[in-house]
C-alpha cells in the first residue's frame, strides 16, 4: 500500500509516505514533517484528538531520519543510527513495544541498530533488518505477519521473526496482505486472500505463512494494497492482481484477477503504489493511474473510476509517489509536494480540507532547509499581499511563483538588495514563491488578498 522512495537532488522534500488520512514527507535533512488526522497521535507532535490534526506540514522534533512509513493510523521510522522508533495507534499492537497503548510521540522499539528499512499497513508492520532477517508485529486475523498463526487471538504487540530466512529484499504492507521480495528475485505472498490479492490463482483461502508465487526469479518490487497488489519486473514490466471492482487492476475490466496480469506500455515502468487505486511512474519520469477515483484520487479531474492507466501531468519528472486508499503524494525532481483525491482531514498538506481531482501543490516549509543552505536575511513581505510584495535578497537569486494547482505564475531573476514584484493581477489566494540559488531552494507560502 506504501511506497517511501528518496530523491537525492531534492531541494524542499525527498520522500513521503502516506497512511489512511495523514501524510509523512521527509527533508533532504531527514527532518520529518507530518499533516492530516491525528486521532491516535499519528502526526506524532505530541498531540491526539479529533481536534489535533493539521492541513498543512508540522515537524516531528528536532530528530534526523533516514526512512519511516505510514499504515492506515500508525507510523514507523529509522534513524541514522539504526534504531527503530513508532508512533500512533496501538489497538492491536502495531507499534512494537510490548504494548498495546497509541503514543503521540516517536518511542524507540527495543535496543536494536540494525534496522534496515519498514512498512505499516492496517494495524500490523514488518520490518527487514540489515542482515536480511523480516520481522513482523500487530494484527494477525489473516496471517498477514507471515508467523504461522492467524485468527483473532494471534496478534502480537512486539516484533517476532519471520522464518529462518536472510535474503529479504523488500517488503510492502497492505490493508491485510502482504508481499516481498527476495534477492534472488523471487516473489512471496501471504495474509487475507478474499479477492486473489494474493495472485496465487485461487481466492477465498489465506495464507500464514510466505508463499512464493510462481517461479519467476527476476521481479524487483511490489506494493500491496487495500485488496489489490502491483510488482515490477527487471525488465521493467508491471503486473497486478486481486480486486477489480473499480478498475484498480488496469486490464479495461471490472473482473477480478487472481493471477497476476500485465499491464500495458511494455517495458517502461519504474515505480508504483496502490490504494483502492494505482498510481505508477515510467522510466521517463512521467506518472500514470488508474482505479477507484471516488475522491478524485486518480487525478484526471474527473470522479471516474479509470479501468486503463491514465497520464495525470504533463511533465515527466515524477520521482517520489505514495498512494494512500483514497489519495496520492508525488514529489517532482525540484522537490516539491503534490498531492491529489481525499482531503478530508488535510492529508494533502494544502493548507485546506478540500478533495483534488488533480495533483496540488502542497505547503513546502522552510524550515525544511538548514540554514546554511540559503542566507537567512531573505525576507518576503508584506504576507498576506494587496499589490506589491518585496523580496530582499542578499544575492542574485531566480524566483518562481506557482498557483496551488503547482500552475507557473510568474519567474523572474533577482538582483541584489530589494525586489518588488506587482502582485494586483492575482486573485485572491494562496501561492507558493520559490527563491532558488546555487541549486538550493526555499519556499514561502504567500496570501494574495486584494
Amino acid at each position: 500500500m506504501i511506497l517511501s522512495t528518496t530523491l537525492s537532488t531534492a531541494q524542499c522534500w525527498d520522500a513521503v509516505v502516506a497512511g489512511y488520512s495523514f501524510t509523512i514527507a521527509k527533508t533532504p535533512q531527514g527532518k520529518l514533517y507530518t499533516a492530516g488526522t491525528n486521532f491516535y497521535g499519528q502526526l506524532g507532535n505530541g498531540t491526539n484528538g479529533a481536534n489535533a490534526g493539521s492541513n498543512t506540514l508540522q515537524a516531528v522534533g528536532n530528530d534526523t531520519w533516514s526512512t519511516m512509513a505510514a499504515g492506515d493510523y500508525h507510523a514507523l521510522a529509522i534513524k541514522p543510527n539504526g534504531t527503530l522508533w513508532a508512533w500512533g495507534g496501538n489497538g492491536q499492537g502495531a507499534l512494537g513495544d510490548g504494548t498495546n497503548i497509541d503514543k503521540n510521540i516517536p518511542i524507540q522499539i527495543g535496543t536494536d541498530t540494525n534496522w534496515a528499512s519498514v512498512t505499516a499497513g492496517f494495524g500490523y508492520s514488518l520490518a527487514i533488518k540489515t542482515n536480511g532477517t523480516l520481522w513482523a508485529w500487530g494484527e494477525n486475523l489473516y496471517g498477514q505477519l507471515g508467523l504461522g498463526t492467524n485468527g483473532p487471538a494471534a496478534d502480537t504487540n512486539f516484533p517476532q521473526q519471520v522464518g529462518t530466512a536472510t535474503d529479504w529484499k523488500m517488503v510492502s504492507a497492505g490493508s491485510q496482505h502482504t508481499v516481498a521480495v527476495k534477492n534472488n528475485g523471487t516473489l512471496w505472498v501471504w495474509g487475507r486472500n478474499e479477492v486473489g490479492e494474493l495472485g496465487l490463482g485461487f481466492n477465498q483461502i489465506p495464507k500464514n505463512v510466505p508463499t512464493q508465487l510462481g517461479t519467476a526469479t527476476d521481479w524487483d518490487t511490489a506494493a500491496a494494497g487495500e485488496y489489490c497488489t502491483a510488482a515490477i519486473k527487471t525488465d521493467r514490466s508491471l503486473w497486478t492482481w486481486g480486486d477489480n471492482s473499480a478498475g484498480a487492476i488496469g486490464d479495461n475490466t471490472t473482473t477480478n484477477r487472481v493471477s497476476p496480469v500485465r499491464i500495458g506500455f511494455g517495458g517502461s515502468w519504474e515505480k508504483v503504489s496502490n490504494g483502492f487505486h494505482m498510481v505508477a511512474t515510467q522510466t521517463n519520469g512521467s506518472i500514470w493511474s488508474w482505479g477507484s477515483n471516488m475522491f478524485g484520487q486518480v487525478g484526471n479531474n474527473s470522479l471516474v473510476n479509470r479501468r486503463t492507466p491514465v497520464q495525470i501531468s504533463n511533465s515527466n519528472n515524477w520521482r517520489v509517489i505514495a498512494a494512500s486508499a483514497n489519495a496520492t503524494l508525488a514529489i517532482d525532481a525540484t522537490g516539491n509536494l503534490y498531492g491529489v483525491g481525499l482531503n478530508i482531514g488535510g492529508q494533502l498538506a494544502d493548507g485546506t480540507n478540500t478533495d483534488r481531482r488533480v495533483l496540488t501543490l502542497s505547503t513546502c516549509t522552510a524550515l525544511g532547509l538548514e540554514a546554511s543552505e540559503l542566507a537567512a536575511d531573505f525576507a518576503v513581505y508584506p504576507n498576506p499581499v494587496s499589490d506589491v510584495l518585496t523580496i530582499r535578497a542578499p544575492q542574485t537569486a531566480s524566483i518562481k511563483i506557482y498557483n496551488m494547482l503547482g500552475s507557473l505564475m510568474l519567474t523572474r531573476e533577482l538582483n541584489l538588495s530589494e525586489n518588488s514584484i506587482d502582485l494586483s493581477s492575482f486573485q485572491n489566494g494562496m501561492y507558493m514563491l520559490t527563491i532558488e540559488r546555487d541549486r538550493a531552494t526555499r519556499t514561502y507560502k504567500v496570501m494574495v488578498r486584494h
